[in-house]
């Protein structure tokens, strides 16, 4: 409002605004848990489950990354964010 209109406009609140921002909200992600559909549930936990037991043995931690081209990434959870966001950019 202010933008559009300076001179009538001194401040204004937003009823839909960000109050706080963050770089982890994995509060997202768990409402998702709560409300979606149990057996979609199931399946993600068990896809979750699955690339960790990759990354945990040495023998295909780097293989599981080289199937989505992230062979050269070197912190794990930057690997598990951008699977993440593929999720959801589907």
């Amino acid at each position: 409002m202010r933008v559009l209109y300076p001179d009538l406009v001194f401040g204004a609140i937003s009823s839909s605004g960000v109050v706080h921002a963050t770089t982890d909200d994995w509060y997202y992600f768990d409402i998702i848990r709560q409300f979606a559909p149990a057996p979609c549930m199931a399946r993600v936990a068990e896809a979750i489950d699955e690339v960790d037991a990759l990354l945990e043995r040495p023998e295909t931690h780097d293989a599981v990354k080289a199937v989505f081209g992230l062979q050269n990434l070197t912190y794990d959870p930057d690997f598990a964010s951008l699977l993440s966001v593929s999720a959801r950019a589907s």
